[in-house]
């Protein structure tokens, strides 16, 4: 494998490929440049990232193309500390480097071969840059997934009460009733977010003139969505949300569509779904178009993931241009 790969903004600059395995205290890596692979260890802080920093200087890479599985806070700071320093990073889909890595033939694992199977990826397929929310989207994003977090366990209290013991039901009641509070503060926390930044409030507004999508899916679409300045295209929004639809063709007897991966942001995808269902019925070009596909013959989940792209599609319009949404438009 070319130890140098091209970047996809730049053609002509080459840059040293470094693979990262990022552990909640410790990273692996594995640094090609020059025609070599250096493998080395680091911690996953500002001292360790400050010894990254050194080993970078004395390898003579003083920019690279750095790859990371996007495992959450695990792998968070390391990719901001990266691109402050004027790396170019990718954060990569974990479920796509472990199909790379099998087709590759590769069985073992460990945190040396993971760095060296992530540069590999990098070199094969190479992955988009990656750009950091601003900072109050990134708030916002911490507000909205802890607000996810808490529905999720009310559920499963809320679940639990069927057919529970009278003593076990007051406990349960308590911890609902905990929980129902604080979600209800942590969405107020999310409309103050919104309201004190101008750019965050205009744009709230503009994605709410949506028919089908209300407040609070208007604030998922902020703080998850990627946007304009960070693709260029509606379609690249579509594929970030997991929404682009995937087709399988062989020869002349295969030819049908895949559906939708799992692939992608699953906390846009569940937040357009309702929003789907209501802008079939109610949003009139949505409508018309979720009519199309039925006269086609195509099944009914199928129409509802569509109606999900296209309300990607019409929230990036929306955020580009800077416009109330227009029917006649859609």
């Amino acid at each position: 494998m070319n130890s140098i790969c091209l970047s996809t903004d730049q053609l002509t600059a080459a840059l040293p490929v470094l693979g990262l395995d990022v552990a909640k205290k410790s990273v692996q890596a594995e640094l090609r440049t020059n025609g070599k692979r250096v493998r080395f260890g680091f911690e996953n802080n500002a001292k360790g990232f400050a010894q990254l920093a050194r080993m970078l200087k004395e390898q003579g890479a003083p920019k690279v193309w750095a790859g990371l599985e996007a495992t959450g806070p695990y792998s968070h700071a390391l990719a901001l500390w990266l691109h402050g320093q004027g790396h170019r990073v990718s954060l990569l889909n974990p479920r796509r480097v472990k199909q790379y890595a099998r087709s590759a033939g590769n069985r073992n694992k460990t945190d040396l071969l993971d760095a060296a199977i992530i540069a590999d990826f990098v070199c094969a397929h190479l992955p988009a840059a990656w750009q950091p929310p601003t900072l109050e989207v990134a708030q916002l994003q911490a507000l909205v997934r802890r607000r996810e977090e808490l529905s999720l366990m009310l559920q499963a209290e809320k679940n639990r009460l069927e057919g529970v013991a009278s003593h076990v039901r007051c406990s349960l009641e308590r911890i609902i009733d905990t929980l129902s509070a604080e979600k209800t503060r942590l969405e107020k926390l999310i409309t103050q977010q919104i309201r004190s930044h101008q750019q965050l409030s205009r744009d709230h507004q503009l994605l709410c003139t949506i028919k089908g999508i209300g407040s609070l899916t208007a604030a998922i679409l902020l703080a998850e969505m990627a946007r304009p300045g960070q693709v260029e295209r509606a379609r690249q929004a579509a594929a970030h949300a997991g929404l682009a639809p995937r087709r399988e063709q062989s020869g002349t007897s295969v030819r049908r569509n895949r559906g939708l991966g799992k692939e992608g942001n699953r906390y846009l995808r569940k937040a357009l779904y309702m929003p789907a269902l209501v802008a079939i019925k109610y949003n009139a070009p949505l409508r018309h178009f979720a009519s199309r596909l039925r006269t086609a013959g195509k099944p009914k989940m199928s129409i509802v993931c569509a109606v999900m792209r296209k309300l990607i599609h019409i929230a990036f319009g929306v955020l580009k241009h800077q416009k109330p949404f227009n029917p006649s438009l859609a």
